[in-house]
This record gives structure tokens, C-alpha cells and sequence, in this order.
């Protein structure tokens, strides 16, 4: 596994946080009943930690997870991890993470070395974790990493161990730091008032794919599903895109031989979304019509139903260039 290592030495003096979340703006954007966040640009997100603290085997059943400093050395190692939901529940998908660098910050460097980063496999609680309770570890991220001069940043590649969180949230317990050797160090916790260096986790988000520059809604009401019974006509005064067809009934079918069908078309390009139950969706469409195209939106009714569909709204989502 790849990895890279930087190392900045600040002066003593210099203590105060760099905010340097420069997050883009986001835009939303309404196709129909559905909400897409989209990011529109190349991007970087900085995450502090929402929990850290470290494990001692001399002290087993002790919790360390409120002191200002994280203690690696041959019988302690640090545990830190961050809350990254929030991509999640942008859409973000793990291609669209083209980097994603841990940040720590060696305040004290007693013996100079190496530490080794790794997975954190199972969860654990800043207030409770201690030797006796730790959590499990897996795959090694970076090993080696060296440790040499206090007041220094070290900067870590962590881009496929993020990648993974987003692919699978419940992957997401954090990193291990521990030591090799005879190797000493306190790095910041988020506790440390002093120089406030905790640890960071800076993401940088790829563009998201192109979206639609404009995104607009046909709604057509369906009273009743007659035969061969047109719905509305649409005649766009440019070149429009159909992306998706939705339909709703307040009466679902059921038992039906053969089913409700909505149908769009021009005479050349058509679609037809199936009735089935109360909501009814046909997913990604691409279908375009040219301007001043006449547009029609129809219905067949079905055949032999227990319960036949009643009453019904159909939306168009389209877009135009």
C-alpha cells in the first residue's frame, strides 16, 4: 500500500489553529420529488477528531482518553478517529476522494524513531477505551514513518482507508498509531488547549460529474385509466432531455392480468412505465426530443383487475442544454 510523509517544524510560539476548510459551495438542485446534492467542484474538507486517547499495558485498566496528549512509545499506542457520515449522506462516492491526508502534530519527541499507522477494526469510546478493552486492529496503512523533531507536523497518506470508510460506513472505527522500537512521542490530542494541533483528517474531494444546467418538471393528472386515453401534450421550445418518469396512484392496482402502462413519445422515441403499486419509477432515462417536437403522455388501461389503478399523477423530469 502506497503512502506519503511530509514534515513541517512550526516554532514554539506558534499556536493557533489554521482553519482550512475551504469547502465549496454545493447546489441542489429539484428533479421531480428527489433531492440531489451535488458537489460542483474540486473541493477540500478538513475533519477533527471526534474521539482520541491511548492504551497503556502498564496501566491496563486505565482510560487515558482526557489527557491533552497522545503517548506512543513501546508500550502505548494512539487511537483517533473521525466522522466522515457527512460525505455519506452527500452522495460522495469513494472515486470522487482524490486525497485524504491525516495530519498529526509530535509536541514531544522523547526518543526519536519511528510509528507505524493501521486500521482500526472494531469500535471504542474516547471516555472508556483502555489496554484491557482495546480494539481490535487490521491492515497496516503506512509503516515506518519517521519520527525525529518535536514541534513538527507530520502528514500521512490515508486516501484508501478513507475510500473505504465511504464505501462502507461501518468500517469506519479509525487508526492505530504505535510505535517501533524503542521509539517515543506525544503527539496533540483534541484535548491540548495549549497549541490546539490535534489530529486532522483534510479530504479532497474530485469534481462530481456533470450535471444538468437546467432541470424542470412536467406534471400531468390522470383521472381515470381509460383506453388508450391521452394525458397531456408537451411541445418544448428547444431540445429537451427526458430523464425520469415517476407515477403515483391513490388507488394501487392488484391482480391484473395484464397492467396499467404510461407511455411518452414523439412517434419516434418512446418510453412506457409500468403500473405495479402506488408509486412507480423508471430510473435513469435519456431520452431527447427536439424542439417544437409534439410530446405526447398516454395511458392503457389494464385488463382484468381485482383492483384497477385510480386516480393518478405522472411527472416528467427534464432537462435543457
Amino acid at each position: 500500500m502506497r503512502f506519503s510523509v511530509a514534515q513541517t517544524v512550526l516554532p514554539s510560539w506558534f499556536s493557533s489553529k489554521t482553519n482550512r476548510n475551504n469547502f465549496s459551495a454545493v447546489r441542489w438542485f429539484v428533479f421531480g420529488m428527489t433531492l440531489l446534492l451535488l458537489v460542483s467542484a474540486a473541493s477540500a474538507q478538513s475533519y477533527p477528531p471526534i474521539g482520541d486517547a491511548y492504551i497503556d499495558s502498564t496501566s491496563t485498566g486505565t482510560n487515558f482518553g482526557s489527557l491533552p496528549g497522545l503517548n506512543v512509545s513501546s508500550t502505548q499506542s494512539a487511537l483517533v478517529q473521525f466522522d466522515v457520515s457527512t460525505l455519506v449522506a452527500a452522495g460522495v462516492t469513494a472515486p470522487q476522494i482524490s486525497k485524504a491526508t491525516l495530519r498529526l502534530f509530535a509536541n514531544t519527541v522523547y526518543s526519536a524513531g519511528a510509528v507505524n499507522i493501521s486500521e482500526v477494526t472494531s469500535p471504542w469510546t474516547e471516555i472508556s477505551v483502555t489496554y484491557a478493552t482495546q480494539p481490535s486492529v487490521g491492515a497496516t496503512v503506512a509503516l515506518g514513518i519517521p519520527i525525529t523533531l518535536p514541534n513538527t507536523f507530520v502528514l500521512l497518506d490515508v486516501t484508501s482507508v478513507v475510500q473505504g470508510w465511504v464505501m462502507t460506513p461501518s468500517t469506519n472505527s479509525g487508526l492505530e498509531i504505535s510505535a517501533q522500537g524503542a521509539t517515543s512521542v506525544v503527539f496533540d490530542s483534541k484535548e491540548n488547549v495549549n497549541t490546539s494541533h490535534e489530529a486532522e483528517l483534510e479530504i479532497l474531494l474530485a469534481p462530481a460529474p456533470p450535471q444538468p444546467v437546467a432541470a424542470q418538471l412536467w406534471s400531468a393528472f390522470v383521472p381515470v385509466f381509460a383506453p388508450k386515453y391521452k394525458v397531456s401534450t408537451f411541445t418544448p421550445g428547444s431540445a429537451i432531455t427526458v430523464t425520469r418518469m415517476q407515477a403515483q396512484v391513490a388507488v394501487p392496482p392488484s391482480n391484473c392480468r395484464t397492467e396499467a402502462v404510461i407511455q411518452i413519445s414523439d412517434g419516434t422515441t418512446s418510453h412506457t412505465l409500468t403500473i405495479t403499486g402506488a408509486a412507480n419509477d423508471s430510473g435513469a432515462l435519456s431520452l431527447n426530443y427536439a424542439a417544437v417536437d409534439s410530446v405526447t403522455l398516454s395511458i392503457s388501461t389494464p385488463a382484468q383487475c381485482l383492483v384497477a389503478p385510480l386516480v393518478g399523477t405522472v411527472l416528467i423530469q427534464y432537462q435543457s442544454p
